[in-house]
């Protein structure tokens, strides 16, 4: 009898032993594939930035006015020129900056509909927005950035309704208007993220 019972014991033990196995086993698959997926989901283009915020976006702005010629101003939003009013809300942009791109086609105004200088197009009802050319929009992490690409690309990709083409870096979008081709829409981006690695 105590053999029988010293088998059973041994033979609970074996099982007590396999069920840990296959629990522990069980728990690094369902961990590792979370961390894959994790990584996946968060994952985007890295670029290494010196400069932070408005000293980003000016830097960026500026080595677009060297590079096309047809980009003649920029000029760094803040609460009350942010045509979006999104600025500093709960996972919205930090930082933001509009430039001018004369290829749009957009004519700066007055409320009365006079043209202006572009220069006087900075602020308030006057103020010109992305599809005068393009924006950079500066968030806290990666997350919040995708977040409002995702929104920007519910609008679709043409149309009057549409945000026109972006692309996200790191925690920075990068915004170009509309009113360029395709091919205007590619290359600004490209130019705008590979400001970014010099700043």
């Amino acid at each position: 009898m105590s053999k029988k019972k010293n088998n059973n014991t041994a033979l609970i033990s074996i099982i007590v032993i396999l069920v840990l196995i296959i629990i522990g086993a069980g728990i690094y698959i369902v961990t590792s594939k979370s961390s894959k997926n994790t990584s996946v989901s968060t994952s985007s283009t890295k670029v290494t930035k010196s400069l932070q915020g408005n000293s980003l976006i000016s830097s960026d702005f500026t080595n677009l006015e060297s590079q096309v010629p047809t980009v003649t101003d920029y000029y760094l939003a803040d609460q009350n020129s942010d045509l979006n009013k999104l600025m500093g809300k709960p996972h919205q942009y930090l930082y933001l900056g509009y430039y001018y791109d004369s290829r749009t086609g957009y004519a700066p105004t007055d409320d009365a509909g006079n043209t202006i200088d572009i220069k006087d197009n900075h602020t308030g009802t006057n103020a010109y927005g992305t599809e005068a050319g393009g924006a950079i929009e500066v968030f806290a992490n990666n997350a919040d950035a995708k977040v409002r690409s995702d929104y920007l690309n519910s609008f679709g990709s043409s149309g009057a309704l549409s945000a026109g083409a972006n692309r996200v870096i790191d925690n920075v979008v990068l915004r170009v208007s509309t009113q360029y081709t395709a091919s205007q829409q590619t290359e600004m981006l490209n130019f705008m993220e590979k400001n970014l690695s010099k700043s």
